[in-house]
C-alpha cells in the first residue's frame, strides 16, 4: 500500500472562491432546472434558510412523483393491452406490438426512479461537489482554470441542448404522424383505454409532456451532469499523465548521463529525496482522482445503469416500429428514423466522454510502469530507499485501484462496452427484419409490389399504372398443395 504524506491532504484545503463561482456557473443548467422547483441539486442548509420553504419544495415534488407514477401505472396498462388484446384487422406482429410499447414505459420508468433516488440521497450531492471543486484546485492550475471551465461549461451545454431538441424533435413528429394515422385533431377525444374514461387530445399531449418526458428530460440533465464531471476527470488523467511524462523523461536523462560518464549515480542524495518527493505528490494526485472516482460512481453509479438501460430499450423499440410496415402517414418514416437514430445516440455516443476518461485513467499505469523502468537502472548499491519505495507504491496503486466507471457494478463504460452496444443493436434489428419476413411467410400473407410506387414514375407512365384497366400489379400468392 501506498503512504500518506503532507501534500496528500491538499485536496482537503478550502478551494477558492473563485474557482468555487467558476464551477457553481459550469453546472447552473442543473442546478437550475433541479432546483425549481423541487431542490434536487441544492441540499438544505440549517441555518442559512428556512426550512418552510424546503418543505414546500418537498411536498411539490411528493405531489408531482405521485402524478408521474400514475402515469407509470397507467402506460404499463396500455403496454399490457396493446400486447394480450390484438386490435381488430391489425396486421402487426404481437412481437413488433410489444417491442413499440416499451419506449415510452422506460421513459417514464426512468423518470420516476431518479426523481425517487434524488430527493432520497440530497445530502450526498453536497459532498460531491465539495470533492469535485478540490480536485479540479488540485489538479488545474490557476492560469489554465479559466479555458477548463470554458470547454466544460460548453460541454455540459452542447449535451443538455442536443438531448432537448432530440427528444423534442422525435415526439413532435410522433404526435404529428400520430394524430394523421388516427385522423385526429387537437381537439378530438381520446380514450383512454383499458380506463373507462375520454379526455381531449391536446389534454392527453399535456400529461404526456408533464408527467412523463419533464422527468425523461430532468434526468437527461442529470446525466449531462455526470459526463461533464466525468470530462473534469479525464481532463485531471491528463494533466496527471503529463507530469509523469516529464518525470520519466528526467530519469531519462538522467540514465543517459550515467552511462556516457560512466557513473552509477550522477545526482546528490538531496536530489533524489526531491525526486521522491515528486513521487509522492503524484501518489497523493493519483489517490484523490481515484477517490473522486469512487464517490461518482457510488452517487451516479445507479444513474448511469438506470439511463443506459432504459436508452437501450427505447432504441429497441424503436427499431421494432422502423421495419415494421404500419401506421401509414406522411410522417411515418421521419418519425421513426429520427426515433430510432434519436435513441441510438442516446444509448451509445452520449457515453463517449465517460469511456474517453476511462482510456485516459488507463493510460497512467502505462506512464507509471515505463518511468519505472527507466529509473530501474540507477539502483545500484547507493541508490535512494525512498525513491525505490514511492515508485513501486506509485506503480502498485496505479494497477490495484483503477480509475473506471462502473454502473452500480453491472458494467463498466469504456470503448468496448460503446462498440459492444452498437453491434448488439444493430444485429437486433437484422435478426427483427428476418423474424419478421419469416412470420409473413409463414402466415402466408401475400406479398404485393406496386410497379408505380417502385418505379416513381409521372405522367403517362403514371396514368397507365393507375388505369384499372391496366392492372399492373404483381401478386405473390403462396402455392397451396393438394
Amino acid at each position: 500500500m501506498y503512504r500518506h504524506s503532507s501534500h496528500s491532504n491538499t485536496c482537503r484545503h478550502k478551494p477558492l472562491t473563485s474557482l468555487r463561482m467558476i464551477l457553481k456557473h459550469v453546472f447552473a443548467i442543473q442546478s437550475t432546472l433541479l432546483d425549481i422547483p423541487f431542490r434536487l441539486w441544492t441540499p438544505f442548509t440549517a441555518g442559512k434558510e428556512s426550512r418552510l420553504k424546503w418543505r414546500i419544495a418537498r411536498t411539490l415534488l411528493l405531489v408531482y412523483w405521485i402524478w408521474c407514477f400514475i402515469i407509470l401505472i397507467f402506460m404499463a396498462l396500455k403496454a399490457g393491452e396493446s400486447v394480450l388484446f390484438e386490435p381488430h384487422g391489425s396486421k402487426i406482429s404481437p412481437i413488433v406490438r410489444v417491442l413499440a410499447g416499451i419506449p415510452n414505459f422506460f421513459l417514464t420508468l426512468r423518470g420516476n426512479l431518479v426523481l425517487l433516488i434524488l430527493a432520497v440521497r440530497k445530502d450526498t450531492m453536497a459532498e460531491l461537489l465539495q470533492n469535485m471543486e478540490c480536485l479540479v484546485y488540485k489538479f488545474v492550475p490557476g492560469n489554465s482554470s479559466r479555458s477548463k471551465t470554458r470547454k466544460w461549461l460548453a460541454l455540459n451545454s452542447g449535451l443538455t441542448l442536443y438531448c432537448l431538441t432530440m427528444f423534442a424533435a422525435i415526439q413532435i413528429l410522433s404526435w404529428t404522424h400520430g394524430l394523421e394515422f388516427e385522423k385526429y385533431t387537437l381537439n378530438s377525444y381520446y380514450s383512454l383505454n383499458p380506463l373507462p374514461f375520454i379526455i381531449p387530445v391536446w389534454v392527453f399531449i399535456t400529461f404526456q409532456v408533464c408527467f412523463m418526458y419533464c422527468p425523461y428530460f430532468l434526468s437527461q440533465v442529470l446525466l449531462s451532469g455526470t459526463i461533464v464531471m466525468g470530462s473534469i476527470m479525464d481532463d485531471c488523467s491528463r494533466i496527471l499523465n503529463k507530469k509523469l511524462k516529464s518525470l520519466d523523461e528526467r530519469f531519462r536523462g538522467l540514465v543517459e548521463c550515467s552511462k556516457a560518464t560512466g557513473k552509477q549515480w550522477v545526482i546528490g542524495l538531496d536530489e533524489m529525496d526531491s525526486l521522491a518527493g515528486e513521487v509522492e505528490l503524484l501518489i497523493a494526485d493519483r489517490a484523490a482522482l481515484f477517490q473522486f472516482n469512487e464517490k461518482l460512481n457510488s452517487y451516479f453509479g445507479w444513474l448511469l445503469f438506470v439511463s443506459y438501460v432504459s436508452d437501450v430499450c427505447a432504441s429497441a423499440g424503436m427499431l421494432a416500429v422502423l421495419v415494421a410496415d404500419a401506421e401509414p402517414s406522411h410522417y411515418q418514416f421521419a418519425a421513426k428514423l429520427l426515433g430510432a437514430i434519436g435513441f441510438l445516440s442516446f444509448a451509445t455516443a452520449l457515453y463517449i466522454p465517460l469511456a474517453l476518461s476511462t482510456e485516459s485513467a488507463s493510460k497512467t499505469a502505462s506512464y507509471v510502469y515505463i518511468a519505472t523502468n527507466t529509473a530501474y537502472p540507477l539502483f545500484g548499491k547507493n541508490y535512494s530507499i525512498r525513491l525505490r519505495e514511492v515508485l513501486n507504491d506509485l506503480r502498485s496503486m496505479s494497477t490495484t485501484f483503477p480509475i473506471d466507471f462502473l454502473a452500480s457494478g453491472f458494467f463498466h463504460i469504456e470503448r468496448r462496452f460503446i462498440v459492444t452496444t452498437i453491434t448488439l443493436l444493430a444485429s437486433f434489428g437484422i435478426l427483427l427484419v428476418e423474424f419478421l419476413g419469416n412470420e409473413e411467410s409463414i402466415k402466408g400473407r401475400p406479398a404485393t409490389i406496386d410497379l408505380s410506387s417502385i418505379l416513381n414514375v409521372t405522367g403517362l407512365g403514371s396514368a397507365i399504372f393507375k388505369n384499372p384497366q391496366n392492372d399492373t400489379t404483381i401478386k405473390l400468392v403462396p402455392h397451396k398443395h393438394e
